[in-house]
């Protein structure tokens, strides 16, 4: 009886081993990114794309639009890190909003998406607090043209006095 056990207990590891590896075919991809993300021009955004699957091998691409697969390359602008995971895009403009996805794509051949990212780049405005350090540059510049315009007046004024003093002193 107890071989007939033994046998019994390698037919039940047998048959969970199987029915394991039938499970593994089928990878389970879940791409979870954030719904929307607001910027200003001139500005930059950074959108990270998290990946739960098990898989152990893939790959990340960017696209604009969700339906299509239109890549974003890498450029100046747009950088990638964490493989591609995160990416970060430089000196907005308007004609960067849009709908960012983030594509997954296993060595087993299946893919799954993200529901994407919707960017909405507004203009830079010196009352949005975001643009406080552009906005205070640009006071700071004007109050040292103010101040060098003030520099001059006083110089034309001691300059005038000191040549009257010296007029003043010749006629004597």
């Amino acid at each position: 009886m107890n071989e007939k056990m033994q046998n019994f207990k390698i037919f039940i590891v047998m048959l969970v081993l199987a029915f394991h590896q039938s499970e593994g075919d089928n990878i389970r991809t879940v791409v979870d990114q954030p719904p929307f993300v607001s910027a200003q021009t001139g500005g930059s955004v950074t959108i990270e794309c998290k990946v739960s699957f098990q898989s152990s091998s893939f790959s990340v691409f960017w696209t604009l639009g969700c339906e299509e697969k239109r890549l974003i390359a890498k450029e100046d602008r747009v950088t990638y890190e964490s493989l591609n995971r995160v990416i970060t895009i430089s000196n907005l403009t308007e004609a960067d909003s849009g709908i960012y996805c983030c594509l997954v794509e296993t060595a087993e051949g299946k893919s799954a998406r993200g529901n994407g990212t919707r960017l909405n780049v507004t203009k830079t405005s010196c009352s949005a607090p975001a643009d406080t350090c552009h906005c205070e540059k640009g006071a700071l510049l004007l109050t040292v043209e103010i101040l060098r315009v003030m520099a001059l007046i006083i110089l034309i004024i001691l300059l005038s006095i000191v040549i009257r003093k010296s007029c003043y002193n010749m006629s004597k």
